[in-house]
């Protein structure tokens, strides 16, 4: 039996070894599968670590074109604002060297009197149609002064006996001239009202 037994302890100890064996090469297959899965994770990692470093350049070069459009939109806005009256400011000169020229030519001693009289009232109206022609350029309009008083548009400064043809509230005499910007008054005309 003892040989007997000694089969049995061979057997049992081949089958232990074998069993051995299966773990070892379970364990190494798992070692093995766990280290592919490693690999494959520090490769899915670095991946998204890359993305992320691309979308975030990406970032940074967005907001600062953003930026760079905002400041210089904002210093665009400062120079319409700034030099909003140049065009207006332009067309006002011609009109300006005309009433320097009315001026100088009034200063003529040896000129007759009547005749630079007749010349300086025809040089101011023509100076006082370029300033017209000014204003109607840039929207700038005289406010309507026949009919009814509109407090909105008007200021009554003296109210006056009816003459014929008026009726109580119409404006009887303009005593200065309004303006108004498309619908925006500028000044109200100083009128005088029939009572």
């Amino acid at each position: 039996m003892s040989e007997e037994k000694k089969e049995e302890e061979k057997k049992e100890e081949e089958i232990l070894q074998d069993n051995d064996n299966k773990d070892k090469e379970e364990v190494l297959e798992k070692t093995e599968n766990n280290n592919e899965e490693t690999v494959e994770e520090e490769e899915t990692i670095e991946s998204v670590k890359k993305e992320l470093n691309t979308l975030q350049e990406k970032y940074v070069k967005v907001y600062a074109d953003f930026d760079n459009t905002k400041k210089r939109l904002e210093k665009d806005k400062w120079n319409a604002i700034d030099y909003a009256v140049e065009g207006f400011a332009k067309d006002l000169l011609n009109s300006l060297d005309s009433l320097d020229m009315a001026m100088k030519s009034a200063e003529n001693k040896e000129a007759d009197p009547k005749e630079l009289l007749e010349k300086l009232i025809e040089g101011l109206k023509l100076t006082s149609g370029q300033f017209e022609t000014v204003l109607t350029k840039n929207n700038i309009e005289k406010i309507e002064t026949d009919g009814d008083f509109d407090p909105n548009i008007h200021n009554a400064v003296l109210q006056v006996d009816a003459p014929e043809g008026k009726k109580a509230g119409d404006i009887v005499d303009v005593m200065q001239q309004g303006y108004k910007l498309k619908s925006r008054t500028l000044r109200p005309a100083m009128v005088s009202v029939a009572k």
